[in-house]
């Protein structure tokens, strides 16, 4: 058996034995929480102090500059001279691969704004009209060499051919292009290739299942075939398929190195048994995994895993908020962004601090909620400061189309009866009545509650039949944005609103970056995506429902198969307490039938 060293006394075997390898190919097949980083950073130790490797020649690669930063701290305690190994993301090493090409060198990244005019020019000659789609298609087609599904080959490919020659031509390069033009310098230039090959001499990459087929590629061409590569990963948290991933890159690891050694990191040191147990039972059902028997450390603590069902939304809502108090970290983990401003606006509206780490916009500012805030301010509270005012009848006032001028309204505050005189004397009899008509139904707002007057909104004032007559992905966000008005229980009149939406805008707007320390005084709310990596006391999983969580209808085996993935990430997140929940209006999710729960676990 392999000799602990200083900083090893409480590995495992398995642990010991990934830490202590050297010369060849390892795959580590590392479940949650198994201690992953420590295996990696151990290894760095080992290479520089026992194997008498060269720091300089030690390259680690992982998938976020946070990653890669915390990572080399954590090898700088364990081993000083780790500060002259190199650690990075595969974005900015291959960057260094472009400036040392020769070719690449004068240029620069592509700004978004220019991003957009280039690709809202190529698209006057494209069946494709929406830039966002476009480019998306773009960069997936740029990482796997694949035509997103369901989209035209042809048309893809000839998109991103001129999308590409455009940017050549204002020598500009995106993210994408540090791959795939890497990997073409690779290729095409021997001399090149040979420096980089003999530059780093020991490959170590974490997060290895969420590699893509160009990265892939890359890595093959750096290593060679007797080249020192050691691999760490989960199939089983493969979830970045819309990036290009894919798990069975590390089936086809063991293919292209069939000398490769294999080490399963099993032991699970975050999660309590019972939630250990129920995620095992829940990711079994995947047929594309390494099969793995993960369990709980002999020491774990005591731990709850249990399943919640109400009957309204609101109502298991308000049960994950009045759990939040609880000791430790708590975290709010939803599938999409539409359920993460959910419980933001509520807890907002509840006055709750929270912290939201990803990049968010503003759901609820859409054109149909600004228009309903200018409704409010013009006729709910007209008496107020800025009530009454010309810019917010302008808003809404042809919304559907009433023929209304806005020549006639001259002044700031509108005054009504003086409209409708000054109308009358040009003689313009129906564009008086029009304003009458308008200012007739809008006097009786100013009596309203919220609910009554987004209903009027909405209804008699004729704004949904307005909304019916956009195009259909802007129709259904601002459908998307008055339904989660409706949904705001807590809000009691317009002045409320006006109050919450000012300081629910702050708090989603003005989030930290990714790289911001997680605070403990305070919910988190994440989606599945956001919350990979991190930990958490306290889980809770609201909205596992048929069509939420797996997300869609009519999925693939492999769609399945993610959002499972997805699942178990979410679950094993959770240290000491989960609480996955779902309304009972709607069919439950399968996978909470596959945890094959007992009624002491279901409440």
């Amino acid at each position: 058996m392999t000799q602990s060293r200083p900083g090893e006394g409480s590995a495992t075997m398995a642990q010991l034995e990934a830490m202590h390898f050297g010369l060849g190919q390892m795959l580590i097949l590392a479940g949650p929480g198994s201690g992953k980083t420590r295996v990696i950073t151990g290894r760095i130790r080992y290479l520089i102090e026992e194997a008498h490797v060269a720091p300089q020649q030690i390259l680690t690669i992982t998938f976020t500059k946070s990653a890669a930063m915390q990572m080399k701290q954590r090898a700088i305690e364990e081993c000083s001279a780790a500060r002259q190994s190199v650690f990075g993301t595969f974005h900015s090493f291959f960057y260094q691969i472009l400036r040392t090409s020769g070719y690449y060198q004068g240029f620069s990244f592509i700004s978004p704004y220019q991003q957009q005019k280039i690709i809202k020019s190529l698209l006057e000659r494209s069946p494709i009209k929406d830039p966002q789609i476009a480019l998306s298609a773009i960069s997936y087609w740029k990482n796997t060499g694949k035509t997103p599904p369901q989209m035209d080959e042809k048309v893809i490919e000839s998109l991103a051919y001129a999308y590409m020659q455009e940017c050549r031509d204002r020598r500009k390069l995106d993210f994408d292009d540090l791959l795939l033009l890497c990997k073409k310098e690779l290729e095409e230039k021997p001399l090149l290739l040979s420096f980089w090959q003999k530059r780093f001499t020991y490959l170590q990459i974490d997060e290895f299942q969420d590699i893509n087929p160009i990265q892939y590629d890359i890595v093959r061409l750096l290593c060679a075939e007797r080249g020192n590569l050691f691999v760490v990963g989960d199939d089983d948290q493969s979830i970045y398929s819309f990036r290009g991933s894919d798990p069975s890159y590390m089936k086809l690891f063991l293919e292209d190195y069939p000398k490769a050694k294999t080490v399963m990191l099993d032991i699970n040191f975050r999660c309590a048994k019972e939630i250990v147990d129920a995620s095992i039972r829940c990711i079994s059902n995947n047929s594309n995994r390494f099969d793995k028997q993960i369990k709980a450390c002999e020491t774990a603590t005591e731990g709850k895993a249990a399943i919640r069902s109400f009957d309204r939304e609101e109502e298991e809502t308000a049960y994950v908020i009045s759990e939040l108090s609880r000791s430790g970290t708590s975290a709010i983990l939803v599938r999409t962004n539409a359920e993460m401003e959910r419980f933001a606006a509520d807890l907002v509206s509840r006055k709750i601090p929270f912290f939201i780490r990803e990049k968010r916009k503003n759901e609820l500012g859409t054109e149909a909620v600004k228009d309903f805030m200018a409704f409010l301010r013009f006729a709910c509270i007209p008496d107020s400061p800025t009530g009454g005012r010309r810019k917010d009848l302008l808003a809404f006032m042809n919304k559907p189309e009433r023929g209304l001028s806005r020549r006639v309204l001259t002044s700031e505050i509108v005054d009504p009866e003086q409209i409708q005189k000054e109308c009358r004397e040009r003689g313009e009899e129906a564009l008086a009545t029009g304003f009458q008509k308008l200012f007739t139904k809008l006097s009786v707002a100013s009596g309203l509650d919220y609910f009554g007057a987004l209903t009027f909104f909405w209804k008699t004032l004729g704004y949904e039949r307005y909304c019916r007559q956009m195009d259909e992905g802007i129709r259904e966000a601002n459908e998307a944005s008055v339904n989660r008005l409706f949904s705001l229980t807590h809000i009691k009149n317009p002045a409320a609103f006006l109050q919450f939406y000012e300081e629910y805008e702050r708090g989603i707007l003005q989030q930290p970056s990714a790289d911001t320390q997680i605070p403990e005084d305070r919910p988190v709310i994440m989606t599945f995506h956001g919350a990979k990596g991190l930990e958490f006391d306290n889980v809770f999983l609201p909205g596992v429902n048929e069509g939420a969580v797996p997300h869609g209808r009519n999925l693939t085996a492999g769609e399945t198969e993610e959002e499972r993935r997805m699942f178990y990430v979410a679950m094993t997140r959770a240290k000491e307490r989960l609480v996955m929940s779902y309304v009972t209006f709607r069919e439950a999710s399968i996978f909470l039938e596959e945890l094959h729960f007992s009624d002491d676990n279901r409440g």
